[in-house]
């Protein structure tokens, strides 16, 4: 597992990870109009300028983007892993 600086060509991936794992996740915890403003929040273009800012980092396995996360700073936003991948043991980045 890999974790690096997410590229312009990342974005359609990464955008796919955190609206799929919003629409899966966020339904058992939110209403649906919350669902939809986070949605809304993590537009394509919101996430295609944070990694032109250099702020976003995918986490890949086996070649294929699993997870993602922005800062902004100290500041961490945007972490979203799919969710087949969630609550499992991973091995260590290090």
């Amino acid at each position: 597992m890999e974790l690096m600086l997410a590229k312009n060509h990342d974005a359609k991936q990464v955008y796919a990870i955190v609206q799929e794992t919003i629409k899966v996740v966020y339904p058992k915890y939110y209403l649906k109009e919350i669902v939809d403003m986070f949605c809304e929040f993590h537009s394509c273009e919101n996430i295609i300028k944070d990694i032109e800012a250099g702020n976003t980092y995918i986490l890949v396995k086996n070649e294929e983007i699993i997870g993602t996360g922005t800062k902004n700073g100290n500041h961490i936003t945007r972490v979203y892993v799919l969710p087949e991948y969630q609550k499992k043991a991973m091995e260590p980045l290090l």
